[in-house]
Formats: C-alpha cells, structure tokens, sequence
C-alpha cells in the first residue's frame, strides 16, 4: 500500500510539473526558428516576430523560465519597432539573470542593450565586466565585447584595458578572417589595429 501510495504520489507531482515544463518547451520550439533567423540578422516579419514575442512569454507564463526572458531581451533588442523596445530588453535579462546569474552571454548582452539607454552606462560596464568574469575565454563572446569594449572605452581601468587588449587578440588567434570580417562591419578596424599592437597583423587587417 505505501508503494501504491508513493506511486501515486510522484505520478500527481510529474502530471503537476512535468505537463507545464513539456508545453513550456512546445512554445520554445514554436518561436526557436524566428530567434534563430533574427539572430542571425535575417529578415523578420511583424507577424512572425510577434509570434516569437507570444512564445516566450507563454514559456514564461508556465516555467518562470531563465532562457525565454534571454530570448525575449534578445527579440526586443533586434526586432520590431515599439517605443521602449530597449528598456524591455533590460527589463526581460535582468529577470533572466535573477533566474541564471551565471549566464555570461546574457551579461553581455544587457550590457549591450544598456548602451542604448540614456544614464546606464555604468550598468553596461558592470555587466561587461561580469561577463568576463564568468566567460572570460567563451570564442561566441569575443567579437561583441569588443564592440562594447570600444564603446565604453573611456572608462575602462587599465585592468579592464587589459581585458579588452585579450579578447581582441583571441578573437584574431581563432580566426583572423572572421574578426576582420566583423570589425570591417562594425567600422572597427582602426579600433582593432590600435589594441591589437602588432605590425603583421595590422598589415592583414588594413583593405589592400
């Protein structure tokens, strides 16, 4: 009978927990498409985008879930054209941060985002720390925080000079192609000769 009891018991919990959890994920999968698409820079319709937005926040409506509000930060950074949409963005990764605080993509990115809000430059150059200190050697935060880096330039530390001076040089060790690439888009390339310091590379990185 306490068998039959327990089993019951677990089985009430799972059916609790376990439906919420598995609809959460079927809105995840709904919207991961047109996050991946608008991360990536494509072309994003007001519809889809809408759907994306309408995915995360059912996620969050049943699990309360950490990643959704990243991925919410991330939908109203890149896309759509509502009043506000960067303080939304601020909003939805400090709530994810509260859920995940050792996330340092998501420090990065409210650091980012911070940039675009008037009187929040020292929260984007506490966030920008914090995502060195937990990813210092994370290759997918490189190139961003270099941007950032550049930026907030001058109020960085000789301490966080250095910083900055790493992942710059990193970024070009993984692959110097690529980080030409991204600073040549970013208008970077004066940024990136002056902190990488080095004659054969600045030769690779000035347009021939």
């Amino acid at each position: 009978m306490l068998a039959k009891a327990l089993l019951l018991t677990v089985s009430a919990f799972l059916l609790v927990v376990g439906v919420p959890n598995l609809i959460a994920a079927i809105w995840m999968a709904i919207g991961q498409p047109i996050y991946d698409d608008l991360e990536s820079g494509k072309s994003v319709s007001q519809e889809d985008f809408n759907l994306l937005v309408e995915s995360r926040e059912a996620a969050i409506a049943l699990t309360d879930d950490a990643e959704a509000y990243a991925d919410l930060a991330v939908a109203h950074y890149v896309g759509g054209e509502l009043p506000g949409k960067f303080e939304k963005a601020i909003e939805a990764s400090r709530l994810s941060l509260e859920r995940k605080p050792v996330d340092a993509f998501t420090w990065q990115n409210l650091a980012l985002i911070s940039l675009y809000v008037p009187n929040r430059r020292d929260e984007a150059l506490q966030a920008w720390r914090t995502s060195y200190a937990l990813g210092k050697y994370s290759p997918d935060l490189y190139h961003v925080r270099f941007f950032i880096g550049t930026v907030l330039y001058r109020d960085l530390t000789p301490e966080d000079h250095e910083l900055l001076m790493g992942d710059v040089n990193r970024a070009y060790a993984r692959n110097r192609h690529e980080f030409r690439q991204y600073a040549r888009a970013n208008n970077l390339l004066e940024w990136a000769k002056f902190l990488l310091r080095d004659p054969e590379k600045t030769k690779f990185l000035t347009p021939g």
